[in-house]
């Protein structure tokens, strides 16, 4: 009789590989793990203002997909260049009269590893960058200040 093969379980694909040396795998994890947070705090972020917008104006479908088309191409024009993309928003923020500091908020947590608060940084930032966008998105899509 045949051996039952074990299962195998899947390493992360960057830090699986032997070529790229150790220190430089941990870099490139640690921006994917940055990236990943910014993704996924911009869709919640979009979601959420897009149930808002239908539950208290009425805002269909259509018009929400233009929202988050507008919404994803501020996050990205955001993230090309970061001292930039705060300064335009920022600006555009008080045009809309809401004015913000421009500062990044981060938080101080005590016990926490160089990296861990690095991502809850980037975490929080990411959350921050993408409210900016929504309401000069809404702004832009809908008119609404």
């Amino acid at each position: 009789m045949s051996k039952k093969k074990k299962a195998r379980h899947k390493s992360h694909p960057i830090l699986g590989r032997s070529d790229i040396p150790y220190a430089q795998r941990l870099a490139l994890r640690q921006h994917a793990d940055i990236v990943s947070n910014r993704e996924h705090a911009a869709k919640i972020v979009m979601f959420c203002e897009s149930v808002a917008l239908h539950d208290l104006e009425g805002i269909g479908y259509k018009r929400l997909v233009r929202y988050s088309l507008v919404h994803k191409e501020l996050i990205d024009e955001f993230y090309e260049d970061i001292e930039v993309g705060m300064d335009r928003a920022r600006r555009r923020m008080q045009q809309i009269g809401m004015p913000v500091s421009g500062n990044f908020f981060s938080r101080d947590e005590s016990g926490e590893s160089l990296r861990e608060q690095q991502i809850l940084d980037h975490r929080m930032q990411a959350s921050q960058i993408a409210l900016f966008c929504s309401k000069i998105a809404i702004h832009e899509v809908f008119g609404f200040a």
